[in-house]
């Protein structure tokens, strides 16, 4: 009983740090680097930030054009009269957004703490290896490997993603934190029409 109750007040101060201490610390080397945005070059600009953020979250806005995908992927797996459950590749969307969440819940405060350029690498990394699971997922016919590249690794990519910019951008812009987030976040939107043309355009199957 008292093994259990230490385990619930060490999880309880867990929680309570995570959530609570998100302080990003950075080294003089870190202070001084950022102070360029291209070093000796161009130096940094907090205006910067705004189109920046707006293109990161407009790579993760994609994942709303998961529905392009949707016939291609099940002619490919099953063929076009394949009798098949509609839901079975339309769940991978769904799969995706809830570990975009989650992810995107739980992961939030450490990504305070990482910064953003780290974040940022970690989300992109994510996202490029769960395009490249389903692709290589469609290209085997495993529609395991479209639910664990997509579903899973994209998704978490895309959550950590879309939170990372937020922060430090309101943080930069501590006199319209608001302004500066909604102006970020409208590269959401613009991500699903962008990937929604770019999918009418390029993607092809063959049977």
């Amino acid at each position: 009983m008292k093994a259990t109750t230490n385990w619930v007040t060490g999880a309880k101060r867990f929680l309570y740090w995570h959530y609570h201490d998100t302080h990003f610390a950075r080294t003089e080397k870190q202070l001084a680097q950022e102070k360029w945005l291209i070093p000796k070059l161009v130096p940094f600009n907090r205006w910067y930030l705004m189109p920046a953020s707006f293109l990161i979250e407009t790579c993760c806005g994609s994942i709303y054009a998961w529905s392009g995908y949707n016939l291609p992927i099940e002619a490919k797996l099953y063929g076009l009269n394949g009798g098949i459950d509609r839901a079975i590749v339309v769940n991978v969307f769904y799969v995706a957004v809830c570990v975009f969440a989650i992810t995107a819940a739980i992961l939030g405060p450490w990504l305070e703490r990482i910064g953003p350029l780290k974040s940022e690498q970690l989300a992109a990394t994510l996202f490029f290896v769960g395009n490249l699971l389903t692709a290589l997922g469609a290209y085997c016919n495993s529609l395991t490997c479209i639910y664990i590249g997509y579903g899973i690794f994209s998704g978490a990519g895309i959550g950590i993603g879309s939170v990372a910019p937020i922060g430090p951008l309101q943080t930069w812009f501590p006199e319209s934190r608001g302004s500066a987030a909604g102006l970020a976040l409208c590269g959401y939107g613009a991500g699903s029409i962008v990937a929604s043309y770019v999918q009418a355009g390029k993607v092809t199957f063959q049977i």
